[in-house]
């Protein structure tokens, strides 16, 4: 049987580094955010855990579920360029 890829989207801005600091320092059970979307449509996503990809302090990884819907999302993002990706149906 093929396997079946992810639906995934491409991020173009939404949320800045201090937001997702705020996530990885454990403040409240999670954070929701909204993310703009490649054709200006947009995700709202509440991020239950954050990683750092680098050193950088911009860059991050992200799990979570969307609201209203809580679909299971993967995502990176980097705040500096307001670039990334969410991978919807991730577990």
């Amino acid at each position: 049987m093929p396997q079946t890829k992810n639906p995934t989207a491409q991020i173009t801005g939404g949320v800045t580094t201090g937001k997702f600091l705020e996530a990885l320092s454990g403040e409240g059970d999670s954070l929701t955010v909204t993310f703009t979307l490649e054709g200006g449509n947009t995700a709202t996503v509440r991020i239950t855990q954050v990683q750092r990809e680098d050193g950088s302090g911009c860059k991050f990884n992200f799990w979570g579920r969307t609201v209203p819907n809580t679909v299971y999302v993967y995502g990176f993002y980097n705040s500096r360029s307001g670039k990334g990706f969410i991978e919807y149906n991730a577990k």
